[in-house]
């Protein structure tokens, strides 16, 4: 590179000192001049790169007509547009004036929340140009994440521009893009930069979230749907996850009951792609017309109250494109849209299994020379093809009848609505193959299953899926509900017996019509969904969709939705437990296997559960295990819901079932939150121990609640305390109080099974 000669450069340096107006400026070029170039001990320059040298100087004549109270920002931008080697010194100065309160020209609150970009550190040469866009800057915004809340490094754009011309939907977007996008995986430009444009019409109305709504919605959908974008489908997702935004987080009603759309549809994660392959989304109503879309994502609309796999928001997708002939696909709609034997999700499958002999059926009659090229009538000759078809076209007998079932389904419905005609006895040459025998129940076996329920209760607390999980494991075992049943039963689902310490659990069972079965369960049971219930309420109270915020097993999955965990869910995290365990790969339906071969309805009347005791604990006795297990289980359930290690605790007081001696059992003797009773007249401790350490303390199993709430008031002082110390010593009496609830909840149990 070059040099000039250090007699250049200090007269260059002289020179442009001497022309700066302003004191101020002047002395800030000077230090940017002695900072960039070496000196000799005189105070002379040396010579300098020719390439900072032209940076400097550039930067210098750019500012030596100004005055520092008269400084303008989209001046700035012309000289940063028009002399480019200036930029950087552009960049250090304004960061020089707004970390000195010198600044006082136009745009100065939004200069100082994009201060940090000026410094020298987080310039390039992309970004400047970016920044000096003139009176647009207000369209910018400067995002810093909070990397210790975030736990990972962010990979995102740290200045968003954001082109709406309203104040209020820019920081409204800005919010959005900070809880959307925490580590910067997900930012799409174009959302924000096109989203004022994508509004159209509406532009003018919108100023507010309660602005947006379905029509603002649709308008935007299919702008983005039109605008031949590079990433469409990304754009969606983020139109999508903006609208779920504003319900969900904003409580805003985007979409009203008269609405032909709602925001479940928004939460598929397919729904961008299915727009894009101009699927539309329906509301089932069994009176109105069959809908003339080819492509269908249909909302139950809370009219598949047969199926325990379907919720009332439950929406299923139906392509109909793949039927070639229009006449049949036409007709395969009507008898999906009508069909009121079978649910949706049977629908589906049924959609499926006509699809290929419909296919067929249309090939043979386009046939050159065809005999029968009519589509509204099926002759002998083409049942006894159609049927040789399926025979040497599936290799099983298997899906050879699902064929059969949905040819002959679909024949029958389109002969009785007169839309098809049969020749006579066409029927009879599409008989089903012969079935195989059913396979016998296969239980899991004693030994393989506590190695599976130790990988679950390992893994327990590792996530609060995790603990869902081994709860629907655990009613699995105690009842013979369907994964789909316990995946769908409500908060409130345990109810009381006439029997004294029973409960029943009420769900749907899949052969009642739809109406609530119930089922008899253990107190363990009643424990375990206790459990779920508390730690489930705060998901449930954050969720504002009233369709489903009232379900056991709530969680919050992506872009914001509340959904009830589903049969699919449960059986990927059994079988990789089977996997991690090193059994065979058991599913969901051998765990009600092994329920149905080991317990009997007598007994589960009668609060004992043989199939969950014998199986894991891995002893055949149940009077030998009873009381180990009882003690194991609610101790480990214990300890995952109040996170502490019990430990090996000797527990001094007493319990007992009830203190008759109202000498004792009297306000003057409450001591420790109300949970027990001082049995002495005076306390003959005073070196200020836990009442629950002394041999005199006594409680029953009617104070099992105030054990409760004496922990949870615990787990707040242990959060707020001051030390360490402090932390250890309440985490101490929390054990104590743990033992305590552990040897209330294990007599409890013992008296149930006792009868």
């Amino acid at each position: 590179m070059t040099r000039s000669s250090k007699g250049e450069v200090q007269n260059q340096y002289e020179t442009q000192i001497n022309s700066i107006c302003d004191s101020t400026i002047r002395t800030y070029l000077e230090t940017k001049w002695l900072e960039a170039v070496a000196q000799t001990k005189n105070g002379h320059l040396t010579e300098v790169d020719s390439r900072k040298r032209a940076r400097l100087f550039a930067f210098g004549e750019s500012i030596k007509d100004l005055w520092i109270e008269s400084i303008q920002w989209n001046p700035l931008c012309e000289i940063v547009n028009n002399t480019p080697l200036a930029a950087p010194g552009i960049c250090d100065f304004i960061y020089f004036l707004l970390k000195n309160d010198l600044y006082a020209g136009d745009h100065r609150e939004k200069l100082n929340e994009l201060k940090e970009f000026f410094s020298a550190f987080n310039i390039t040469n992309s970004s400047i140009h970016k920044i000096f866009i003139f009176d647009e800057v207000e369209k910018i915004y400067y995002y810093q994440p909070d990397l210790l809340l975030l736990g990972r490094n962010y990979y995102g754009p740290r200045f968003i521009f954001i082109n709406s011309d309203t104040k209020s939907i820019r920081e409204l977007l800005f919010d959005f893009f900070a809880q959307d996008n925490p580590g910067g995986s997900v930012f799409c430009n174009d959302f924000y930069t096109l989203f004022s444009q994508s509004l159209e019409d509406n532009l003018c109305e919108v100023f507010k979230p309660s602005d947006f709504n379905c029509i603002t919605y649709q308008t935007q959908l299919n702008f983005f749907l039109k605008a031949n974008l590079k990433k469409t489908k990304t754009v969606i997702l983020s139109l999508n996850r903006f609208y779920v935004y504003l319900s969900d987080i904003l409580g805003v009603e985007i979409f009203k009951k008269t609405d032909a759309l709602e925001l479940i549809f928004l939460k598929r994660q397919d729904y961008a792609q299915r727009m894009i392959d101009g699927f539309e989304p329906i509301y089932f109503n069994p009176y109105a017309p069959t809908p003339t879309s080819d492509k269908w994502i249909l909302h139950v609309n809370n009219n598949d109250q047969n199926s325990t796999t379907s919720s009332p928001i439950t929406t299923r997708v139906y392509d109909f494109t793949s039927i070639h002939s229009q006449f049949y696909r036409n007709l395969t709609k009507d008898y999906i849209w009508n069909n009121r034997t079978i649910n949706f999700t049977k629908k589906g499958r049924l959609l499926n299994k006509l699809i290929n002999p419909l296919n067929f059926i249309r090939g043979l009659k386009n046939k050159p020379n065809s005999p029968n090229p009519k589509e509204d009538y099926i002759n002998i000759q083409e049942s006894i093809i159609m049927y040789h078809w399926i025979d040497t076209t599936c290799q099983t007998n298997s899906k050879k009848n699902n064929y059969i079932f949905g040819i002959k389904s679909f024949l029958n419905y389109a002969q009785k609505i007169n839309t098809i005609s049969l020749e006579p006895l066409s029927l009879n040459y599409i008989n089903e193959f012969p079935r195989k025998p059913d396979k016998k129940a296969t239980a899991i076996p004693d030994h393989e299953l506590e190695k599976i329920n130790s990988i679950m209760v390992k893994h327990l607390n590792d996530s609060y899926l995790n603990q869902l999980f081994y709860a629907i494991f655990h009613l699995c075992l105690q009842t013979e509900f369907r994964i789909s049943q316990i995946c769908s039963l409500h908060a409130n689902c345990i109810v009381p017996t006439l029997k004294n310490n029973q409960y029943k659990i009420l769900t749907k069972s899949k052969t009642s019509n739809g109406q609530q079965y119930t089922a008899i369960i253990s107190k363990m049971t009643k424990a375990h969904i206790d459990n779920i219930i508390h730690i489930s309420e705060k998901t449930r109270n954050e969720c504002t969709d009233p369709k489903v915020q009232h379900y056991l097993f709530l969680y919050k999955g992506r872009q914001h939705t509340y959904r009830p965990l589903t049969s699919q869910n449960f059986r990927l995290y059994f079988e990789k437990c089977c996997v991690l365990a090193g059994v065979e790969q058991y599913n969901p339906s051998n765990l009600r296997d092994t329920h149905m071969t080991k317990a009997e309805e007598f007994r589960m009347r009668h609060n004992e559960s043989d199939a969950v005791l014998t199986v894991l604990s891995g002893h055949r006795q149940v009077d030998i295990t009873h009381n180990h297990y009882i003690q194991t289980q609610l101790k480990k359930m214990l300890e995952s819901t109040y996170g502490i290690i019990i430990g090996d605790i000797d527990i001094n007081g007493t319990i007992i079932s009830e203190i008759k001696d109202s000498q004792i059992s009297n306000h003057e003797h409450l001591v420790e939150q109300g949970c027990g009773y001082c049995s002495k007249e005076t306390c003959e401790i005073y070196n200020g121990i836990s009442c629950l350490m002394c041999k005199d303390f006594v409680t029953t199993v009617e104070n099992q609640r105030d054990f409760e709430i004496a922990i949870l008031k615990l787990d707040t002082l242990i959060t707020s305390a001051p030390t360490q110390h402090d932390k250890d010593d309440l985490s101490n009496i929390k054990r104590l109080f743990v033992a305590y609830l552990l040897q209330i909840l294990k007599q409890q149990e013992e008296v149930t099974a006792n009868g």
